[in-house]
């Protein structure tokens, strides 16, 4: 039984190392050439229209059609100052049914009145809509860190700098600003030991 253990492991062992010499080596990163690029996700500049709301900026889109998008300014742009509400549900014209659960801010706490619509910082200072990040990472600290690492959100594209960019996520892409638990869920098969030759549910009769 030993012996046929210690056999079982040097076959193993020759395997995986044979299989490692036959990859080819990636040479060693050359001088960057690349940066770091982000798409500002389309939902901090415009709005999807409900299937209600399409007919007055589209009444010759077919039912069924996909959603429209409008910019923000095409609404914003025309519409007189008026003070922020509280809560969304004193919304009285325009994005009625606004899902909103994010802790104890009221809609002042990020946004401002303005003319296209803008942000601002606790310190006041204003922000474009495109520029969300910076309001996300002034209280997200931790998040923000492991962002700038790498560690938190979808990082695509190169490591090495020399081949080509990388290609960040923003956290908008991910996390509704106005309600921004991640709402979490189930792997779609379980976890399996590739060298068991059954998975041990499978085993159970």
């Amino acid at each position: 039984m030993r012996l046929f253990t210690l056999f079982a492991l040097t076959v193993l062992a020759t395997g995986c190392n044979g299989r490692l010499a036959d990859e080819r080596l990636q040479p060693p990163p050359g001088p960057a050439q690349h940066g770091t690029v982000m798409e500002p996700p389309p939902s901090l500049t415009a709005v999807v229209l409900p299937e209600q709301g399409r007919a007055s900026f589209a009444p010759a889109l077919p039912s069924g059609a996909p959603p429209l998008r409008v910019a923000c300014g095409t609404c914003h742009a025309t519409a007189p100052e008026r003070p922020l509400p509280a809560k969304p549900e004193q919304l009285q014209q325009f994005h009625q049914g606004l899902a909103f659960k994010h802790g104890a801010l009221e809609c002042a706490s990020c946004h401002s009145v303005g003319q296209p619509p803008r942000l601002h910082l606790a310190t006041g200072e204003a922000l474009e809509t495109s520029e969300a990040l910076k309001l996300c990472a002034q209280c997200h600290g931790p998040q923000w860190r492991d962002f700038q690492r790498g560690a938190h959100g979808g990082m695509r594209g190169y490591w090495d700098a020399s081949r080509g960019p990388k290609e960040r996520i923003h956290c908008v892409n991910c996390h509704d600003p106005h309600a921004p638990r991640y709402v979490g869920g189930q792997p779609v098969l379980p976890p399996r030991d590739r060298l068991l030759e059954a998975h041990p549910q499978e085993a159970q009769p």
